[in-house]
């Protein structure tokens, strides 16, 4: 019997994010939803969100806030 193949995505460490899922990060973080929620709904690790959050933090202007 063949066994059923099912579509993973591919998980490679120290690959940068794509713009648009980092442009989803840095909106739902703005709007003051939390990281664990972000990660979540981005389907990114909660550490990657946040070394994310952290470099808008540090390159912004005006931090939005701190954690």
């Amino acid at each position: 019997m063949k066994q059923k193949q099912t579509k993973t995505r591919e998980i490679i460490p120290g690959r940068p994010l794509k713009m648009n899922k980092l442009r989803a990060i840095i909106r739902l973080y703005t709007k003051r939803v939390g990281l664990r929620a972000i990660a979540e709904m981005s389907r990114t690790s909660r550490n990657t969100v946040k070394k994310y959050v952290n470099k808008w933090n540090t390159l912004s202007p005006y931090p939005t806030r701190s954690f």
